[in-house]
């Protein structure tokens, strides 16, 4: 029997972060003695017991927990203290689970409380353990396996770890683990990192604003000694560098006795604060010179760790870059290059790594974790189970003119993607950015005439116009602002070729682009064209970029594969997602995309804003498919009878959310539309894929590393009977291991209607050739492509949030309306 207990502090203020954790770990060391340890945690909410904890009556108890940090004995006489309700919530039977495994069809009302249980049991381990960080729910990185850590330079390494978690499956339970890598930063003292910043002798202002931004928020250790050569350690996170600003307020005026900072970044003679007890100012070298007896290096930039307003300053060679702390700003592309390099592997030595370290490493080895045994937990064999497949058949891809294509990779050899009939040209214009690179214009001018070869015309009209980049922001927005509203007229696109991959620039031309002036862009980065030893390959996908945005069908597949599913002339197919804004506390971005003929070719998309910051459920969902029915309507003169929806960004916890909340808001948009008893069948399937789950051959190692072949399906073995779930890996990567995707059938009015016993069959053809439609590409694709074009509209509306102030709406200009502008 498993008791779960729940934890609530009584404060107003509720700590969180680090702060709840220690708190909560006090808490078990007040609760039970070291040798007789029953207890696990999540360390926010929620105790796991195997036995009864005594103390606990009925009504719950109060346990008064005084607070100190890692690095004291004990609590000072000062410390706060926090009241702490402790209550039993209730008891989770496992026989009631045993029987649930039995008889799959018998009601268990506890099994997603069961589920949790046994997660918070499995994560325990790690979360209580210093040799361990962990993120989330079930990623865990050691710390002091050197083995385990990569070098990504400039203060990021890569570390090595596994995510785990429990779960039920038909007949069994199931512990999934997979390797996993995080970035982090280095753990070593404050001035090794900045060392590593530190060039040609000399600091400039461009670097050590690089360095601020880089240690922001970071966490770090401060050791030194008073006068009486007692040690001093405590624990920061740091503000920002030193800074000019220091002691200013929200409007702008700097408080009494503020401190006085020469520069951004300064040193320690540079940086003066008041001392109050002497009543004058004093330097930070001059302070821990008589008070720390420290002679400080001058050399490296004094760091923050109070406020803005109440500024607090500490010497780098004094402090010290706590582990384990996941590197929140994202690497440059040489470390995350870097860092992939290392995470890409074939499933073989995945395997092999799970089985001889996975295990151990997250507490599933008795020797390892003492829990093991009081729960009375064991893992059988500790070997990866084995479950049966099947292989689709791979569809049929054809284009306009050309051979038929039946595999996972093909190109655009002798293949045009219009028909004969149709000899338009389409007009365009040349956007270059200064500083720019003569040759990468007239290679894609070549790129043009090799366009034709895949029946894309495209005419330049008059000289390319450039803008120089180097400008103010003001400057750039009113140069782009002129080309788009005045040099674009009369053509179909504006082809820009940027200096460089920045985001900046590029969300920039997106936004007034796309939202202000409605003009067709295609972005170019320089080096794609330079760097080309062939130009073929840039020239398909500028082919199919074009085609797309141009409101055309590129490939389409053989009717045996959907058409003979549902009929497409009758059936809407929906992509929905989710995104969150990269603006701090914005709301989140949802976006949906919609078929609008039987061919599965054009998908027009709307956007729309949350209300809230990290909104996962769509709000206005009613009003999005409207929007979609009614494009849909225009085309056939009639609102269709199916609606299947691919939804994304839906968590495992959240499939009830959507059955109970969104579907009833997609019905009420069909119930405003349609005639009166003539409402059209919905099916919504969630579409998985930041999941663990993923399989090999079970045969002898091969080169292409054991990946399933592309069409394998498992709906067997790691899915529970009452569930209507499949994995499939539709694709063939490059390299590494293949993730599959995961599909999940929240509600279903379609396929058990039409077919039965065979509905499931039919699912898993006409979404596995859904994955051969993605029309930006010559592959098959991961997910199936309304889920794809889902997440890359809501990936370009990021653009937009990135230089948006407040609740702006994320409509496009009427021109793209209808269109895939997001290709």
């Amino acid at each position: 029997m498993l008791r779960k207990y729940s934890i609530k502090i009584e404060e107003e203020q509720q700590p969180t972060g680090k702060k709840l954790f220690r708190i909560i770990k006090l808490l078990l060391e007040e609760i039970q003695k070291p040798e007789s340890k029953v207890l696990v945690t999540d360390f926010s909410s929620i105790l796991i017991s195997c036995e009864d904890i005594k103390d606990i009556k009925a009504g719950g108890k109060t346990f008064t927990i005084p607070y100190y940090s890692e690095t004291e004995k004990g609590p000072r006489d000062n410390a706060k203290s926090y009241q702490i309700k402790v209550q039993l919530d209730e008891t989770l039977p496992i026989s009631a689970l045993e029987n649930y495994l039995t008889h799959p069809t018998s009601q268990y009302i506890n099994r997603g409380k069961m589920v949790q249980a046994l997660n918070i049991f499995l994560n325990y381990y790690t979360k209580d353990s210093s040799k361990y960080c962990t993120i989330g729910t079930g990623r865990s990185f050691p710390l002091d396996e050197k083995s385990s850590i990569i070098d990504l330079k400039y203060g990021l390494v890569a570390i090595k770890g596994y995510y785990s978690s429990i779960c039920l499956a038909t007949s069994r339970i199931l512990a999934n683990i997979n390797v996993s890598y995080g970035m982090f930063y280095e753990s070593k003292k404050l001035e090794v990192i900045m060392k590593k910043y530190y060039t040609e002798s000399r600091w400039d202002d461009p670097t050590l604003r690089l360095l601020g931004k880089f240690l922001r928020g970071v966490r770090i250790e401060y050791s030194c000694k008073d006068k009486a050569q007692n040690p001093i350690r405590r624990r920061f996170r740091i503000h920002d560098l030193a800074s000019q600003d220091d002691g200013m307020t929200d409007k702008g005026q700097k408080t009494e006795n503020s401190s006085v900072v020469k520069r951004y970044g300064a040193g320690p003679k540079e940086v003066s604060f008041w001392v109050q007890d002497r009543g004058k100012y004093s330097t930070v070298f001059d302070f821990f010179e008589k008070e720390r007896n420290t002679i400080l290096d001058t050399e490296w930039p004094v760091v923050n760790v109070g406020s803005r307003q109440k500024p607090t300053y500490l010497p780098a060679q004094l402090c010290t870059i706590l582990p384990g702390q996941r590197a929140k700003a994202e690497g440059n592309t040489g470390q995350t290059t870097t860092m992939i390099g290392h995470a890409v592997r074939n499933p073989v030595e995945n395997m092999e790594d799970i089985v001889s370290h996975g295990m151990k490493a997250v507490g599933l080895c008795k020797d390892e974790n003492p829990m093991m045994n009081r729960y009375g937990f064991r893992v059988p064999d500790g070997k990866l189970i084995t479950v049966k497949s099947r292989v689709l058949p791979t569809p049929t891809i054809r284009y306009s003119q050309g051979k038929p294509e039946n595999q996972t990779r093909w190109n655009l050899n002798f293949k045009s993607l219009r028909p004969p009939s149709d000899s338009r040209k389409w007009s365009c214009r040349v956007l270059r950015m200064v500083p720019h690179d003569e040759r990468a214009l007239e290679l894609l001018r070549q790129c043009f005439k090799m366009l034709k070869n895949n029946g894309i015309e495209i005419k330049e009209q008059l000289p390319p116009v450039s803008i120089n980049v180097r400008g103010s922001n003001e400057a750039l927005k009113r140069d782009l602002s002129r080309v788009f509203k005045y040099e674009a007229k009369g053509i179909d696109c504006m082809i820009v070729i940027l200096p460089d991959s920045s985001k900046a620039l590029y969300n920039q031309i997106k936004r007034l682009a796309d939202k202000e002036y409605g003009v067709t862009t295609i972005c170019i980065v320089a080096s794609t064209l330079t760097g080309q030893n062939s130009l073929g390959g840039l020239a398909g996908n500028l082919a199919l970029k074009f085609n797309l945005k141009f409101r055309n069908n590129n490939q389409s597949v053989d009717n045996q594969s959907l058409k003979d599913v549902i009929d497409l002339n009758k059936t809407m197919v929906v992509g929905i997602d989710v995104t969150h804004s990269p603006i701090e506390h914005a709301p989140s971005i949802a976006g949906m995309v919609a078929s609008i003929d039987a061919q599965l070719g054009q998908w027009p998309a709307v956007l729309r804003r949350q209300k809230e910051k990290g909104a996962e459920m769509v709000e206005q969902l009613e009003d999005m498919l409207k929007t979609r029915l009614q494009l849909w309507g225009s085309r056939y003169k009639r609102y269709p009878e199916n609606i299947l929806i691919y939804r994304d960004g839906v968590s495992q916890g959240q499939y009830d959310h959507v059955r109970k909340h969104e579907l009833p808001k997609l019905r009420e948009a069909c119930t405003k539309l349609y005639p009166k008893d003539d409402a059209p069948k919905i099916t919504i399937i969630v579409v998985g894929k930041r999941h663990h789950t993923r399989f090999y051959k079970q045969s002898t190692y091969q080169a292409n590393g054991n990946n399933p072949q592309p069409g394998t399906v498992v709906d067997r073995g790691v899915t529970e009977a009452l569930n209507w779930d499949f994995f499939l890996q539709s694709h063939k990567p490059l390299r590494g291991t293949a993730r599959p995707a995961h599909y999940f059938v929240v509600h279903d009015e379609i396929f058990r209607a039409k077919f039965g016993a065979e509905a499931a069959n039919k699912l898993e053809t006409f979404t596995h050739s859904l994955c051969y439609l993605f029309g930006r590409s010559t592959t098959a694709v991961s997910i199936c492509t309304p889920a794809y074009y889902a997440d890359i509209v809501c990936q370009r509306a990021r653009c937009y949030a990135d230089d948006l102030p407040g609740l702006e709406d994320f409509e496009v200009h009427d021109r793209l309306k209808n269109t895939m502008f997001y290709i």
